[in-house]
């Protein structure tokens, strides 16, 4: 699983009105992208164990981060409350991006399941659409090492 977060703003955007080649790639994909797995659970196209597998605990073994992705002792508090029973609509003007605008191909589209709360080494960082931790409570991980993923 994976994100194109290319958060470019709306003038560099527009600058491939004339020549598409000038337009730098990509969109900001990072903070819609569990609201739309959420919404494929919903659908039936995905199962929530699946999600939580492909976005936390893959993505840590694929990135060499023994300590993410996972729910037991020695590893980080890093959990994501959800309610899959949410009804909303998504609204770039609401976005946490410097590229907010350049979130308008998911604007008005309907989504059930939404984000409520999100821990960070046990920590509220996120909770009913607000941020809630201080700047520079991120940390910089190194891996440990990166696993080659299986192919098949």
């Amino acid at each position: 699983m994976g994100s194109d977060h290319s958060p470019f703003l709306d003038a560099e955007k527009a600058k491939g009105l004339e020549d598409i080649f000038l337009a730098p790639a990509g969109l900001p994909g990072l903070e819609p992208m569990l609201p739309l797995m959420l919404d494929a659970v919903n659908q039936g196209r995905l199962s929530l164990p699946a999600v939580a597998r492909l976005m936390s605990e893959r993505a840590a073994e694929l990135f060499g981060l023994p300590e993410k992705g996972r729910v037991e002792p020695g590893a980080d508090a890093d959990l994501t409350l959800v309610d899959m029973n949410a009804e909303w609509t998504f609204d770039s003007g609401r976005s946490f991006s410097k590229a907010g605008g350049n979130m308008r191909a998911y604007d008005g589209r309907r989504l059930k399941g939404r984000v409520v709360s999100t821990f960070v080494r046990g920590e509220l960082v996120f909770h009913e659409g607000e941020i809630t931790a201080s700047p520079g409570h991120g940390r910089f991980l190194r891996p440990v090492s990166v696993k080659e993923p299986a192919m098949g």
